[in-house]
């Protein structure tokens, strides 16, 4: 594997954060909220009755005749009177460096398979000259618009291209010249931990995002959690996504048993109650205990570095006790 490679343990772990999430902004109260949050600066512009799933595209595969089917995340179209939109979430736990151009073949995907329901509802009467009948699309015709938003859930820099010409080798004696011709595509980049009126969410979106932004402090989640009563009564998909996001398989295995007993909402408040006193009562792993296992797994996957980083640099090693998930719920 090349330097710098995320562990098994750690891919296992972004692939099931970017399903989960996935599948938690399927709900149109959830994806309304963030679109608002990330578009309109958290006005309730868009609204959950006027979105509808709209989430498969095809495009030609490379050097082979024929389509392949390729899904957004999520992708909706959101209906307002008589005019369309349509929104497409890519959510993204890791740094991808061809970004600018995965984003791109997606939205011109959207506007090809847009051009070919319009092709496919016109009569050959619809033309009113050759050029309308060659395109298949009359002077009238309209497309309706695609944005496309990449979430990026997490705390690592994106040192990535946010652009297509940062990807492009463009030779310098020429680039003035040039650069006038270039079509530049922009990704549209958010990191969740930097999304401002989050206060502003009509659904339980706003508290995962208040969670998300404490990850670093466990004492500080504890203290939101006990000041908030509304921590009492969430539904299961945002007590799970909350466990998934903290990578806390502790809180995820209780919400799991929770959901075995037909419970519909889940008592964050209660569970990390529970878990602190059960924790305390088995008198569970010290720090020291700690610090050996994560030693003896940064031993095995040959991260010399980062074992010099995690003695040195706290933050470091929450970090690696993160990533190697040990015990979230007992003390540093």
């Amino acid at each position: 594997m090349p330097k710098g490679s995320p562990s098994s343990a750690e891919r296992r772990i972004m692939g099931k954060i970017d399903h989960e999430l996935n599948h938690y902004f399927q709900d149109n109260r959830t994806f309304a909220d963030m679109v608002n949050l990330c578009v309109y600066d958290g006005e309730p512009v868009i609204l959950p009755q006027d979105l509808e799933d709209d989430c498969t595209v095809l495009y030609p595969t490379d050097g082979k005749d024929g389509l392949r089917e390729r899904r957004i995340d999520v992708s909706k179209r959101c209906t307002t009177g008589y005019s369309f939109c349509i929104y497409c979430l890519e959510n993204e736990s890791k740094i991808s460096y061809i970004m600018p151009v995965r984003n791109m073949e997606f939205e011109a995907a959207r506007y090809r398979e847009q051009l070919k329901k319009i092709a496919a509802g016109h009569e050959k009467t619809d033309y009113r000259n050759w050029a309308e009948f060659s395109s298949k699309f009359t002077k009238d015709d309209r497309l309706q618009p695609v944005i496309m938003l990449v979430l990026y859930w997490s705390r690592k820099p994106w040192d990535g291209a946010r652009s297509l010409t940062e990807m492009l080798d463009i030779p310098e004696e020429n680039k003035e010249r040039i650069a006038p011709f270039l079509q530049n595509y922009r990704l549209n980049l958010i990191n969740m931990y930097d999304l401002e009126h989050v206060e502003m969410c009509q659904s339980q979106l706003k508290y995962l995002l208040q969670l998300l932004k404490k990850d670093q402090n466990k004492e500080e989640i504890y203290q939101e959690v006990q000041g908030n009563p509304a921590y009492q009564k969430l539904d299961q998909e945002t007590g799970r996504m909350m466990a998934v996001l903290l990578r806390d398989e502790k809180l995820e295995k209780y919400i799991e048993e929770q959901q075995e007993e037909g419970d519909e909402t889940f008592n964050m408040c209660k569970a990390l109650d529970d878990m602190r006193q059960e924790a305390m009562e088995r008198g569970e792993v010290t720090g020291e205990d700690r610090f050996a296992r994560l030693t003896n797994l940064l031993l095995a996957d040959e991260r010399m570095d980062d074992l010099h980083l995690a003695i040195t640099n706290p933050a470091t090693r929450r970090e690696l006790y993160r990533e190697y998930q040990i015990c979230y719920n007992d003390p540093c």
